[in-house]
């Protein structure tokens, strides 16, 4: 009897300090660390978020429409002037997480006349710069946030480059073309 007595005796001091150890641990880990704003973009509706890219500027810019606030601006680097950065309204209509040239992260827009795209890089030192083939060229991590941020069919309005509808002249485009 005293054998069956010390066993249950043991069983629950072993329940006992396992209870305890959870909470403690929990304590501790949960110490210092606030939870309710640790994911800040994942509480953003996506539905409502557009981006803004000013192309003298190398600037892009994500927008809350519900709030007509700026949530967050990027350094970019857009086309060369032999391969310009296509102006216009447009969305994004492909998200894939690419490799190579074009970074970690790839989201394709609706540009009729070509594949265009907005992505990272393997050449970081091109931000900033006229250096891409067209397309609207990020910092990885940039990217990576950025695609974390934006869904499909985001309307991405792209400004304010050497070649547009009202800009210094008109481009003849020939089949094969690429750009604005």
């Amino acid at each position: 009897m005293d054998k069956i007595k010390n066993i249950l005796l043991l069983f629950i001091l072993v329940l006992v300090v396992i209870i305890i150890g959870n909470y403690v641990h929990l304590y501790l880990t949960k110490r210092g660390i606030d939870y309710e704003n640790m994911d800040t973009y994942s509480k953003i509706n996506k539905g409502n978020l557009a981006i803004l890219i000013e192309v003298d500027k190398k600037q892009l810019y994500v927008v809350d429409l519900s709030s007509n606030k700026l949530i967050k601006s990027y350094v970019i680097a857009t086309g060369k002037p032999d391969s310009p950065t296509p102006l216009g309204t447009f969305q994004i209509i492909e998200k894939a997480r690419w490799g190579g040239g074009f970074g970690s992260r790839w989201m394709g827009l609706n540009v009729p006349w070509g594949k265009y795209g907005i992505h990272g890089t393997n050449k970081p030192g091109s931000i900033g710069f006229n250096a891409s083939g067209g397309c609207i060229r990020m910092r990885n991590k940039d990217v990576e946030e950025l695609y974390s941020m934006v869904g499909h069919n985001t309307i991405v309005t792209i400004m304010n480059g050497d070649y547009g509808p009202f800009s210094y002249n008109f481009r003849n485009l020939r089949p094969g073309d690429r750009g604005a």
